[in-house]
């Protein structure tokens, strides 16, 4: 069972490595939010900051990380084979 997580989840920081392949179809690029964007409230700036911060890394990412799970657990059982 493979499936495929945005880069964002393994890289939070929005570094990527050198050579890391860009996104393929990038998703359209979401607006930054400001306090006027949460009506009848608003944010703190941490509030906001923390919101941006997100957003930032969804219209930065890279290429999808696929996790091949089926793969993982074959692995796992071949360290200890008395545990299944």
């Amino acid at each position: 069972m493979q499936l495929e997580f945005p880069s964002y989840y393994f890289y939070p920081s929005g570094i990527y490595p050198p050579g890391y392949p860009p996104h393929p179809n990038p998703p359209p690029p979401k607006p930054l939010k400001t306090h006027g964007d949460y009506a009848p409230y608003s944010l703190t700036q941490a509030q906001l900051n923390a919101v941006n911060r997100e957003i930032n890394l969804y219209n930065t990412q890279m290429h999808s990380v696929v996790v091949d799970f089926m793969y993982m657990v074959t692995r796992i059982r071949r360290i200890n084979p008395n545990d299944r």
